[in-house]
């Protein structure tokens, strides 16, 4: 079975989704919401100025939302209504009472949501759960990097963009509280650009030490994440070359991107709905948000 999928937003990460969606088998895209591109730009899909004109219109089977986090909040309120799977890009909101409120809505409703976390949705990440799963009460140190040159924006602290991944990563390797102790600092800041780069430290269970670095002032951009054993052996894993690394040796590489996976749960959780995993994602997100929150106003 082919999905119909409306796309909210029309940025340039929105043209990644659309490449993606052409190559998938279980989704075509129909309709896209978007204010500032020409309708021609977009063949043999109807473009509208609002999601609720879009939702309206029906003949969709489900929605991607890709645009400003403050709006996520109100799509998932308009679905209620036709209650249609939604993917949701990060940041799932831009506060925690919203996603408080989200979550609520989408749980008495019934709202299939899947939140888009990209390094969880990396095949990568099934291969680290493995890795922790096994060697957990031997972790000494997590060190996670993940920024790179932008973007910039004005209402947004690049942590929503770029930590959002990390701490959602965290969530999903242990289940434990990491709100206490927590050291943070700003080691790189232009404010002209709106950048910074910022460095959390904490621990899990007083236990496993770990590092976070990340934000929108990198060279270069980076997301790895190393996991070091207390017999000095460890895990490394590129996020950007999608490979797995034990002890310098490559032990793993991604057959898909993660968009693809993403779009591959997706129509799973849509055929079997998979409420689970919906629920799931939404309390990692959920998580991450508050620790967002306590930190950086979005």
């Amino acid at each position: 079975m082919v999905f119909n999928l409306g796309l909210i937003g029309c940025g340039k990460w929105s043209d990644t989704i659309i490449k993606e969606v052409k190559k998938n088998k279980f989704f075509r895209l129909k309709k896209i919401v978007c204010k500032h591109r020409n309708k021609s730009y977009y063949k043999n899909v109807e473009v509208f100025q609002t999601p609720k004109e879009m939702l309206d219109a029906k003949d969709i089977d489900c929605i991607y939302v890709a645009s400003s986090p403050k709006i996520n909040l109100d799509v998932v309120k308009l679905l209620v209504k036709n209650n249609l799977p939604v993917i949701l890009e990060k940041p799932i909101t831009n506060n925690y009472k919203n996603i408080l409120d989200l979550k609520r809505i989408s749980e008495d409703h019934k709202i299939l949501v899947l939140p888009n976390i990209t390094n969880i949705f990396s095949e990568c990440s099934n291969e680290i759960e493995k890795f922790v799963y096994k060697n957990k009460a031997n972790i000494k140190r997590i060190i996670i990097i993940e920024g790179g040159n932008g973007p910039f924006r004005d209402h947004i602290n690049p942590i929503w963009d770029w930590g959002f991944h990390s701490f959602a990563l965290i969530f999903k390797l242990f289940k434990e509280d990491i709100t206490n102790n927590f050291e943070n600092n700003d080691i790189k800041k232009n404010n002209i650009k709106k950048g910074l780069v910022s460095k959390f430290i904490f621990s899990i269970n007083n236990t496993i030490k770990v590092k976070i670095i990340t934000g929108n002032l990198f060279q270069i951009k980076k997301r790895l994440i190393k996991i070091i054993l207390l017999n000095g052996d460890f895990l490394l894993c590129d996020f950007i070359k999608h490979e797995i690394y034990i002890n310098n040796t490559l032990i793993f590489r991604n057959s898909k991107t993660p968009l693809e996976s993403l779009l591959n749960n997706f129509e799973n959780i849509i055929k079997n709905k998979d409420h689970l995993l919906s629920s799931e994602l939404l309390d990692i997100s959920l998580k991450t948000t508050k620790i967002l929150d306590k930190f950086y106003k979005c």
